[in-house]
């Protein structure tokens, strides 16, 4: 006798039919690939400059200090303004910032001028994927889909860090060692 097996949980298809969910689905994904470029990119382009990992692995830390400890400031002020009143300044302030830690890093600047350009790059790092989740809450508040697209928001996130740093890799090596941070620039701007 064979038996089959059914699943009360909602699939993917049903969520990825959910109206609206495609205006942030995609527009999400583009715009976490630059959070996983961000700091392979900084590594390689700092370490051709310096010739030095160590500070280019500091570089690095500092962004991702200022991006933890400004990141839930950043929650705060969408939850208090809204997504949009966040994102546009932060956006700005990340895209600046971020081009001139890279010209500063061509230009063989002093570590401390890196430093200096590394905190407002790191601290202004837009937070999409959890704005992206927070959208799912709302538009799916008390829905089942709820948790398949918690699911969905993992493996999203997976794959984002599967293709940025591959994307920053093949881009600093192949390319131009800027050419990685040059690149998270421009797809954060988009």
């Amino acid at each position: 006798m064979a038996s089959t097996v059914t699943s009360s949980r909602p699939g993917y298809g049903q969520l990825l039919r959910t109206r609206g969910a495609w205006t942030f689905l995609l527009p999400g994904f583009a715009a976490r690939q630059p959070f996983a470029m961000l700091t392979l990119s900084l590594v390689l382009l700092v370490q051709h400059t310096t010739g030095s990992y160590g500070a280019a692995g500091a570089v690095a830390a500092v962004t991702g200090v200022a991006m933890a400890l400004f990141a839930p400031y950043s929650g705060r002020l969408a939850d208090r303004w809204g997504q949009r009143a966040v994102l546009i300044p932060g956006v700005l302030v990340h895209t600046l910032s971020g081009l001139s830690l890279t010209g500063l890093a061509l230009a063989h600047a002093p570590l401390w001028a890196l430093f200096a350009a590394a905190v407002p790059t790191g601290a202004s790092v837009p937070q999409v994927g959890p704005m992206v989740r927070a959208r799912w809450g709302v538009k799916l508040q008390g829905s089942p889909l709820m948790t398949t697209a918690a699911a969905f928001e993992s493996v999203t996130d997976e794959l984002t860090f599967v293709f940025g740093p591959l994307l920053a890799t093949a881009l600093c090596t192949a390319v131009h060692p800027a050419a990685g941070l040059l690149t998270e620039a421009s797809l954060t701007l988009l």
